[in-house]
C-alpha cells in the first residue's frame, strides 16, 4: 500500500505530528481528535483520534476516506495495530530508558505477523556517549538555570537528551528515522513498512513522550 500523497519517490514518506488546528473538524468520529499527520509540505495526510472508554487509536484519512486502522491498548505499554477489516497489523511494545542501575535507551518494539521485528531506539549511540561524557559540565549548569527561572518566576528551561530515533529491521535496515532540530520529522521507507503503522507508531511515541498532564491520552510505564 502506497502513502495518500505524490512524491517525488514512491518509496519514501516523510511526515511529522502536528496538533489539530481550527480546521481540522471530527469528520463524524466520536472520538478526541490528538493529533493531525501531515506531509513536508503541511497538508494533511490522516487524524489521529482516541476512544478513553476502548482504549482506542482510530487512524482516519485526512480527506474522508474512512479509517486507515485501529491501535488497542492491551497494556500501558502495549499496543496491537489493526486494518479496517480487523486484520493484525502489528504489535507496538515499549520500553522507557533509565539511566541506573545500568543505562538504556527508550526503545519501541514492533513485531509484524511475520515474526519479524522492528527496533526503534532513542537517541544514537555517539550523542548518548557524548551526553553522558560531558555530565559533570551541563548538569551543574542546568541545575542552576532552572533554579535561576524558579527564582525570577520564568517558564521552566528544558534540558534536552538525544532525542532522534531510528528504526531497524532484518538485516539491519534503516526503515523509520526520527530526526530534526527545529522541526523533526519521521522519513519512511515505504516499500518496507506500511506508512499506517509509520503513522500509529509516530502517535504512540508522541504521547509516550509528553509529560505527565491531564492531556495526555493514554497511560505509559
Amino acid at each position: 500500500m502506497h502513502p495518500p500523497q505524490p512524491s517525488p519517490n514512491p518509496d519514501e514518506l516523510t511526515f511529522l505530528v502536528d496538533d489539530p488546528g481550527p480546521r481540522d473538524e471530527a469528520l463524524g468520529v466520536s472520538a478526541d481528535l490528538l493529533y493531525v499527520i501531515k506531509d513536508k509540505q503541511r497538508s494533511p495526510l490522516a487524524r489521529i483520534y482516541w476512544r478513553p472508554a476502548t482504549a482506542q487509536l482510530l487512524v482516519q484519512d485526512a480527506h474522508g476516506g474512512g479509517t486507515l486502522c485501529s491501535a488497542v491498548e492491551t497494556s500501558p505499554a502495549t499496543h496491537d495495530v489493526y486494518t479496517p477489516e480487523g486484520a493484525a497489523l502489528a504489535r507496538v511494545e515499549f520500553r522507557r530508558g533509565r539511566f541506573l542501575p545500568w543505562p538504556r535507551r527508550t526503545r519501541w518494539t514492533v513485531t509484524l505477523p511475520s515474526g519479524s521485528r522492528i527496533t526503534g531506539k532513542k537517541g544514537t549511540w555517539y550523542a548518548w556517549t557524548l551526553c553522558i561524557g560531558f555530565f559533570p559540565l551541563w548538569f551543574p549548569a542546568g541545575l542552576a538555570m532552572r533554579l535561576y527561572s524558579f527564582w525570577e518566576g520564568e517558564s521552566e528551561i528544558e534540558v534536552n537528551f538525544p532525542r532522534r530515533t531510528r528504526w531497524y529491521g532484518p538485516a539491519f535496515s534503516l526503515l523509520l528515522d526520527y530526526r530534526g532540530i527545529s522541526e523533526p520529522a519521521y522519513h519512511l521507507k515505504t516499500q518496507h513498512v506500511d506508512y499506517r503503522l509509520a503513522f500509529v507508531l509516530a502517535t504512540i511515541k508522541t504521547q509516550q513522550e509528553m509529560p505527565n498532564t491531564d492531556n495526555k491520552a493514554f497511560s505509559t510505564t
